[in-house]
């Protein structure tokens, strides 16, 4: 039997949620596959209050697919998009029971994050210089992480790469990926 592990804040939960639960059981292709979500608590990634406690958000999701919500720990719940996506897989695989991951992007160029999802940007010390200049210049840490990649790393289309990386589902997929291949 497959269980399809989904990372979310349900802040609040709407149509593109339930859209996710019911295609990522359909696309495992197993009729008897359980959804487990692991989600943040009454703080959200971006350190707000959630608009709606998580008892009720964890019932909506119940009420529309899935069948388990666990809580993602608040050190994980309200960090950066590394630290948040890396907490989340890793609580998904130690479960012991989870067999694929689903996750929605904002970009139609999966395969771009997922090029970029096998670069070791950490070790590159061109990279964590250009990095730490741009959050120098006053650059939010998304902009600046991107602008740090498409500096540094040789992409064919920078504009693509710079695009795909300022939306937050595409981060984070790029995020849980690492987090997927450090996990294993």
């Amino acid at each position: 039997m497959k269980v399809v592990g989904i990372v979310a804040e349900y802040n609040p939960f709407h149509n593109g949620h339930e859209y996710l639960i019911k295609k990522a059981k359909e696309l495992v292709g197993d009729p008897r596959a359980l959804v487990l979500v692991v989600m943040s608590g009454p703080f959200t990634q971006r350190g707000e209050v959630a608009l709606l406690p998580k008892h009720v958000r964890a019932k909506q999701a119940l009420s529309c697919g899935a069948n388990i919500v666990l809580e993602l720990p608040f050190t994980f719940a309200c960090a950066p998009s590394e630290r948040f996506a890396f907490g989340a897989v890793e609580l998904l695989y130690r479960t012991g029971i989870v067999t694929d991951i689903a996750f929605g992007i904002d970009s139609e160029n999966y395969g771009l994050i997922e090029k970029l999802s096998s670069v070791d940007f950490d070790s590159n010390e061109k990279y964590v210089e250009a990095l730490k200049a741009n959050l120098e210049n006053g650059m939010s840490f998304p902009s600046a992480r991107a602008n740090a990649i498409a500096s540094v790393f040789d992409w064919d289309n920078k504009d693509e790469l710079l695009d795909t990386l300022h939306s937050s589902n595409s981060i984070l997929a790029l995020d849980y990926l690492r987090a997927i291949k450090k996990l294993k």
